[in-house]
């Protein structure tokens, strides 16, 4: 795997940019982002990095949960708690989009 498809595999996770930005960021033609994103090996690590991902926020957001709880009144536990629920569910939204964003460009 090169450089570069590594690199275009964190713009593309990011979902900061379009295949055109991202193939502009990587110097490549969009056609060759394309031919990559239906190599085996590169929807394997793509898939495998967003996991990563994935496994490095959860510890994080249970991080939070517990200093909201320590720190907060019970009043305000419930409005923190269901902010972070809400937070939680928009990046559940967000990534399956991706997942299906990528998918149906394959």
């Amino acid at each position: 795997m090169s450089q570069d498809q590594l690199k275009a595999i964190d713009l593309l996770i990011s979902g900061e940019f379009t295949k055109a930005e991202i193939a502009k960021k990587c110097d490549i033609s969009k056609r060759q982002l394309y031919r990559w994103l239906e190599e085996e090996n590169f929807k394997s690590i793509y898939y495998e990095r967003l996991n990563e991902l994935k496994d490095k926020f959860n510890p994080k957001l249970l991080n939070m949960i517990n200093n909201i709880m320590k720190s907060a009144q019970p009043e305000e536990i419930d409005d923190e708690l269901d902010k972070i629920e809400a937070l939680e569910r928009l990046l559940v939204l967000k990534r399956e989009k991706k997942i299906r964003d990528f998918r149906n460009n394959l």
